[in-house]
């Protein structure tokens, strides 16, 4: 963009496919991007950041969309909210409008008119603004490098190699905070100290935990942005024998991972990273110390349960610190809501696995009571890699998981612009469909990920069947039936995506028995794949193609998928379609033995 003031974008979607496909768009176009996974973070980011503009969902969790606008306008009346909602009637755009938003976008919209409606509401930010809307010498450009759709998932600034830029470069909250940790970091040294001064006759105790440590801190697990530590175990057990300063010590000078400054780490990062765990464990060890009586008698019934107790709090505290700081530290220095950096980062498999892991340094703390423990402490070490596994395990199938996400939508995009949209707003309605049939998060999860994926196969179709304008003959239509196995085979390689693939193998079936690729019927047909097709057909049929001569309004569509329902649709999937859209349900004739076309509670989608 020009010389003049960057224009910020909050996009508000729970959406994460949806999210990095409008990131990529806008950032590409040149505005720097915010990101909000429900309505509370939003109204959070915008107070916070005050950004110009904010994309906000219709349907976040969280907080109604309807409340987040009237918080935001009453505070900050200068930021511009575009609402993006699938209910498509005048009297849903005149209730957002009423509430205080200054545009709405109605689902499925193209990326293109996403940018048109951001620069025409920034305009008055920059002059570089304009030419986004079509009228400077930059639209031409613009239009032609986004051509309807961008690569969907933003670039490598939040990769797993976590690429930091300069201090100077950091935004103001960041270094403050930065410094600050680094400041606390090091001041618990000498405060621990005068809290809890080591005594000399226990150094080589200290010395061996922190020759443990820093064997552990060599053995990393990759975060999405940067390194996940397996010192905590070693740091709880020093942190119960040697509270305040020694732990501090330990934490400050034994977590070297192996990366050296400035080649592989700036140096803030590096006195950060090592500041960071010095605080957080030195200060929670003062007042975990304080629990219980100071002299422990582990061979009194009395004492037994100081240590367990100790052990928890402790490690609870600090872990909570730990992640809570890295996460504040990585969103404020790449500019991401803290919610998305945690979520992208610590998962609730991560959490108990480290949580466990730590809790061995209270059987740590015991052994050492003992000489006899010096030698057998180095076998528990066994448990702790086992443990680390465990973790790696969980973090490289969910790294594996986005990046397979991530080529089969840049495959989808290099192969046909259409398709790659096509998929996010499938992805986009089908969760929609699937939250309003009262399906939990992770059944809509998979949904969502199975609707990104659910034209995958469409790389084993030819060009000349896949663009044809006319009707296909016999040897082309069996050769694009062929899609969803292909896609569903591609899909199930991945274990992390093994629950996807039956959503999209019959993401084509038809209620009556009459699809393919295997002509199931009914109940028979996943619950998933009836939700996607109702999806598909309704972006299809609302959406310009070279093989669709008009194209209809959402209501439209609603309707003519409702003359199929029974036939070619769930008339439940049906229904939730009309509901969304504030049309009467249709009555539901075609049910049996009572069955409700539902999943029952708990009950997976495939």
């Amino acid at each position: 963009m020009g010389g003049g003031r960057s224009v910020t974008v909050l996009v508000a979607d729970d959406n994460e496919v949806a999210q990095r496909l409008c990131r990529r768009v806008l950032e590409k176009a040149g505005y720097n991007v915010l990101i909000a996974s429900n309505g509370l973070e939003a109204v959070s980011l915008a107070l916070a950041n005050s950004p110009d503009l904010i994309l906000l969902d219709h349907a976040m969790p969280g907080m109604d969309s309807l409340e987040a606008i009237r918080q935001i306008k009453q505070q900050r009346p200068g930021i511009a909210i575009v609402i993006a909602s699938v209910l498509a009637t005048a009297r849903d755009r005149e209730r957002y409008l009423l509430a205080g938003a200054d545009d709405v976008m109605f689902k499925p919209f193209r990326l293109s008119d996403l940018i048109e409606v951001v620069a025409k509401l920034t305009a008055n930010r920059g002059p570089e603004m304009r030419d986004l809307t079509g009228t400077g010498p930059g639209a031409g450009k613009i239009a032609q490098r986004l051509g309807g759709v961008g690569r969907p998932y933003p670039s490598a600034d939040s990769g797993a190699d976590g690429v930091l830029p300069p201090f100077r470069t950091l935004a103001v909250p960041a270094r403050v905070f930065v410094g600050a940790v680094i400041v606390i970091g090091l001041a618990a040294i000498p405060l621990g100290w005068f809290a809890n001064p080591i005594p000399s006759d226990r150094l080589p105790t200290l010395l061996y935990l922190a020759i443990g440590t820093q064997i552990a801190a060599l053995m990393p697990i990759r975060w999405k942005a940067g390194n996940h530590s397996v010192t905590n175990p070693l740091l709880i057990a020093t942190g119960l024998l040697f509270p305040g300063a020694g732990v501090g010590l330990v934490a400050l000078l034994a977590t070297f991972d192996g990366r050296l400054p400035p080649r592989s780490i700036p140096w803030w990062a590096f006195f950060f990273n090592h500041a960071m765990p010095a605080a957080v464990y030195a200060f929670p060890s003062i007042a975990v110390a304080h629990i219980g009586p100071s002299v422990i008698r582990l061979d009194s019934w009395d004492d037994f349960w100081v240590i367990p107790v100790r052990t928890a709090v402790y490690a609870v505290t600090a872990l909570g610190l730990n992640y809570v700081s890295t996460a504040t530290a990585l969103a404020l220095v790449q500019r991401k809501s803290f919610w998305v950096t945690l979520s992208e980062n610590v998962g609730l498999t991560v959490v108990v696995a480290t949580w466990t892991l730590s809790f061995a340094g209270g059987i740590l703390y015991v052994l050492l009571q003992f000489p006899v423990g010096y030698v057998i402490a180095p076998a528990l070490f066994g448990f702790v890699l086992a443990i680390r596994g465990n973790i790696a395990a969980a973090r490289s199938q969910t790294v594996l998981k986005e990046r397979t996400l991530d080529l089969a939508m840049q495959s989808l995009d290099a192969r046909d612009r259409y398709m790659a949209s096509h998929s996010i707003r499938v992805s986009e309605l089908a969760g929609l469909l699937g939250e309003h049939l009262g399906l939990g998060d992770r059944e809509v999860e998979l949904l969502r990920t199975a609707g990104s994926l659910h034209d995958l196969g469409m790389i084993g179709v030819r060009d000349d069947v896949l663009n044809k304008a006319g009707s296909l003959n016999d040897e082309e239509w069996e050769l694009m039936r062929r899609h969803p196995d292909i896609g569903a085979d591609m899909v199930a390689q991945h274990p992390a995506l093994a629950e996807v693939a039956p959503l999209v193998r019959h993401h084509h079936e038809s209620w009556d028995g009459t699809g393919y690729p295997a002509g199931l019927k009914g109940d028979v047909i996943p619950f998933g794949a009836r939700i996607l097709a109702v999806a598909d057909s309704f972006d299809a049929i609302t959406s310009a193609r070279i093989f669709i001569r008009s194209v209809m309004t959402p209501i439209e569509a609603v309707d003519d998928i409702s003359r199929r329902a029974g036939h070619r649709y769930d008339p439940t999937v049906v229904n939730a379609l009309r509901e969304i859209h504030g049309l009467s349900p249709l009555a539901v004739q075609y049910r049996r033995s009572g069955s409700t076309g539902r999943p029952q509670a708990g009950r997976p989608i495939e």
